[in-house]
């Protein structure tokens, strides 16, 4: 999985049955390879996995580090 941070926003490259289509340029790539997020400026996306606490949310947050963007949690009180 392979995303980028826009306007402070975590974009991901959504891969389709017809490829992959930047979001900045509007370029169609089928068949991408990691060269080609890379290449437009997209990173990878590292998931760690849940560990979920009994009476909290899990909320997924991503840092970038060392070139890649790292998946975290937090956990916050469940609201009733």
């Amino acid at each position: 999985m392979y995303a980028k941070v826009i306007n402070n926003e975590i974009v991901f490259a959504r891969i389709e049955f017809e490829g992959w289509t930047n979001i900045e340029t509007g370029e169609l790539i089928k068949n991408p390879v990691e060269e080609d997020f890379i290449k437009a400026g997209y990173q990878k996306v590292i998931q760690r996995s849940d560990n979920p606490q009994e009476g909290k949310d899990s909320i997924p947050y991503y840092e970038v580090n060392n070139g890649e963007i790292v998946q975290l949690w937090k956990y916050e009180d469940v609201s009733v």
